[in-house]
């Protein structure tokens, strides 16, 4: 079943919700010592906006803002375990808490992977006019 099936029903994965975030994880998870990749993904998993629930929201950092249509504490603490996983190199916990979120996500928060995907689908089929009068795809 694909993703643009039109099921309303079917369940999203993690690498639907932060899909680059799925391939550093796995860097992250398999890696064995401290290396350079770990040191560079723990600055980027502690950032609110750069980090997997930031990713999923579409990079921002809107759902750590209270009052923000998209503040929720179950997302920031997340993002919190997964920069604690990360800090202390813990896979288990890594692994855990992808399966806690891509689980809440599916619960409470699928219509904003499916908002993105349809801004991303519209954003490649827009035509603009260069400025030389040509027109071209972006």
């Amino acid at each position: 079943m694909s993703a643009s099936d039109g099921s309303n029903n079917r369940k999203i994965t993690f690498e639907e919700i932060a899909p680059d975030w799925s391939k550093r994880l796995n860097i992250l998870t398999t890696a064995k010592g401290i290396s350079y990749e770990k040191y560079t993904m723990y600055s980027d998993i502690s950032d609110y906006k750069k980090c997997i629930v930031g990713a999923a929201y579409g990079y921002s950092p809107s759902y750590v803002l209270y009052g923000t249509i998209n503040h929720c504490m179950k997302c920031t603490g997340f993002s919190h375990d997964f920069a604690y996983a990360a800090k202390a190199y813990d896979s288990d916990k890594l692994i855990d808490t992808k399966q806690k979120l891509t689980e809440h996500w599916n619960e409470v928060h699928i219509a904003i992977t499916k908002r993105l995907r349809r801004d991303a689908e519209g954003h490649k089929s827009e035509k603009h006019t260069g400025w030389n009068g040509d027109t071209m795809n972006i």
